[in-house]
């Protein structure tokens, strides 16, 4: 049902946006979504230990927004990662963990987006409030950081 309602999505942003006759122009509503791999690094030093979790995962990217002028438009974001299974190190020991164990991140903010034309290329950047969590679906237990 996920990969049907992907391919779906895909199918009409295609249409979309070859069916346009006009020249583009990024004014008025805004929604932007996408979905794709994430490489994962993530270390930590503690009173002289170090710690590395590495993987691949999925990351969501969400935004929604208005044009306050042409090209130029304020937005609503929520990014979401998760990294299953990682790689995990500690002093040197690395244990691939179980697929049952993930980590993830969420950002929920806002940002703002400028389109260069007419090439159709742009520069985003968003601030927000996020969290960090490692799932351990095993034992039905999620350990995270606050919010913020």
């Amino acid at each position: 049902m996920k990969k049907l309602l992907i391919v779906v999505l895909l199918s009409c942003s295609y249409l979309l946006t070859f069916s346009q006759n006009e020249p583009k122009q990024h004014e008025g509503f805004y929604l932007s979504m996408c979905i794709g791999p994430v490489f994962g690094h993530i270390s930590e030093t503690y009173k002289s230990s170090y710690t590395e979790f590495n993987g691949v995962g999925v990351e969501f990217d969400f935004k929604i927004g208005y044009s306050v002028a042409n090209n130029l438009i304020i937005h609503g974001t929520l990014i979401s990662k998760t990294m299953p299974g990682p790689e995990f190190s500690y002093k040197g020991n690395n244990v691939d963990l179980p697929e049952d164990i993930s980590l993830g991140e969420m950002m929920f903010g806002a940002g703002i987006t400028y389109y260069f034309m007419p090439i159709n290329i742009f520069a985003t950047s968003s601030v927000g409030l996020g969290r960090f969590t490692i799932n351990d679906n095993i034992n039905d237990e999620t350990y995270g950081t606050d919010k913020g």
